[in-house]
């Protein structure tokens, strides 16, 4: 049921959302520019190979793939929990599948709900005493999500502690080693990781994020516990087996990531981690295992999980929660479509989902905003021959980097904050009509013939 009803949300685009198709982009830019891709860290070169394939037949194979490895998730965690004798198997899996933030993560494309499936593979892997492929997928995974790291350095530090097997150890380093050596090569730099390091701050004048108050801290870890973790979640937290010490490093690892991505949320340190509730999704095959644990009458944990289930449901269908990136694109195209502007033009846009949305009734190409430069600049800054080959091939996705001259039989929608400055300049130049459309504005030029270009 996981699988049918994330695979049909994910290729209907329900929750089609700019985070998503990153790992989208990349992965489709991958044959055009291999070297560039896998050594640009924010592309995550183990999602781009992963999904290379189903990316190459549009957003919504990928989006249906990713929503086949979201589900493959929930049996792993069951299979662990199995493996190391918990006594309550299933509520592990019960625990992932009734997370209404682990269910848009996997219809949505998020690279959080990725996370969780590596993480399961290693814990299955590491119940089982598959040890050597144990530690290869735990080495990979800071490099799939960085939420993982602290996770990791916990399980590694108690793995070394209670075997004294320092294999293990040498087992997990072998990936990094290998990716950070084969990218000091193409970069050469033997710093590139730091120099190219994404999740940095934004310059002050694009960034939308701010340091929250006090309240806004603990609004964001209630509903982060309402919508990721729910009572399930919840009862691995709290209610995990104290008696059996295997568990104490997941748990040290569970408490310590949260309040980690929780103290990045309220305090602005230079990393720009926001009060998004994806970054909560990739620790939680951790505290699904927890909830494992719990020593529950068979009847009371039926109810739960159906009282779970039942408020999933309602969360997902009665409201637009994780649908409202792709609520605001059909309500801004479509007054786009009501301006005489319209006719039909293709339209170049900084909307970053615009291009895939094929239900807004729009030809769409997108025009990276000044946030998107800034960033890349910044990461790329050492290697202008990987910009421009991640640039080129990007174009070929609809995504332009560079500004393209001006075509005058197009319109073109920008926003109006900071973020589309440069856009904006560059095609006030060409002294076109101007409509304010909410926090948007539209160009156009009436008299304009199809074929004009500037």
């Amino acid at each position: 049921m996981f699988l049918g009803g994330a695979a049909a949300c994910g290729a209907s685009l329900r929750f089609l959302h700019d985070e998503g198709i990153f790992t989208l982009d990349m992965a489709a830019a991958l044959p055009s520019a291999p070297l560039a891709v896998l050594f640009l860290l924010k592309a995550k070169a183990v999602l781009a190979i992963l999904y290379a394939l189903p990316a190459r037949a549009g957003a919504a194979a990928y989006l249906a793939a990713h929503a086949a490895i979201g589900a493959a998730t929930i049996p792993l965690v069951v299979a662990a929990a199995r493996r190391l004798g918990l006594p309550s198997p299933n509520l592990a899996g019960w625990a992932l599948a009734t997370s209404v933030g682990f269910f848009v993560a996997s219809a949505s494309g998020f690279a959080n709900s990725d996370g969780a499936f590596f993480l399961a593979l290693f814990l299955w892997l590491y119940a089982g005493e598959r040890r050597v492929w144990a530690a290869l997928v735990l080495g990979a995974l800071p490099f799939i999500r960085f939420e993982l790291t602290f996770a990791v350095a916990v399980i590694l530090g108690f793995d070394l502690w209670r075997r004294r097997d320092a294999r293990f150890a040498a087992t997990a380093l072998a990936f990094p080693i290998a990716y950070v050596v084969a990218g000091a090569l193409y970069h050469r730099d033997v710093l590139w990781l730091l120099h190219t390091l994404s999740n940095r701050s934004q310059p002050a004048d694009v960034r939308r994020y701010a340091s929250p108050t006090l309240w806004q801290v603990a609004g964001f870890i209630l509903t982060s516990a309402a919508v990721n973790f729910s009572v399930l979640g919840l009862v691995g937290v709290l209610g995990w087996d104290r008696n059996d010490r295997r568990l104490l490093p997941l748990f040290v690892a569970v408490a310590g990531t949260y309040l980690i991505l929780i103290g990045l949320a309220a305090y602005d340190v230079g990393v720009a981690v926001d009060r998004s509730l994806r970054y909560h999704v990739a620790p939680l095959p951790l505290v699904a295992l927890l909830a494992a644990s719990w020593r529950v009458p068979p009847t009371r944990a039926t109810w739960l999980v159906a009282v779970q289930a039942l408020a999933m449901i309602a969360a997902l269908t009665l409201t637009g929660f994780g649908r409202e990136q792709h609520l605001q694109d059909h309500q801004v195209m479509s007054a786009v479509r009501a301006n005489p502007l319209w006719r039909g033009r293709p339209i170049y846009t900084d909307i970053h989902i615009a291009r895939y949305d094929r239900c807004a009734g729009v030809d769409a190409w997108m025009i990276a905003n000044e946030s998107i430069v800034a960033e890349l600049d910044d990461m790329l800054a050492r290697n202008r021959a990987q910009r421009d080959a991640l640039a080129a091939a990007l174009e070929r996705q609809r995504f332009l980097i560079a500004l393209p001259p001006i075509r005058r039989d197009a319109l073109y929608l920008i926003e109006s904050s900071a973020r589309g400055r440069r856009a904006r300049a560059w095609i006030e130049a060409a002294h076109p009509t101007v409509v304010e459309l909410d926090r948007y504005r539209l160009y156009g030029w009436a008299s304009a013939s199809a074929s004009a270009s500037e």
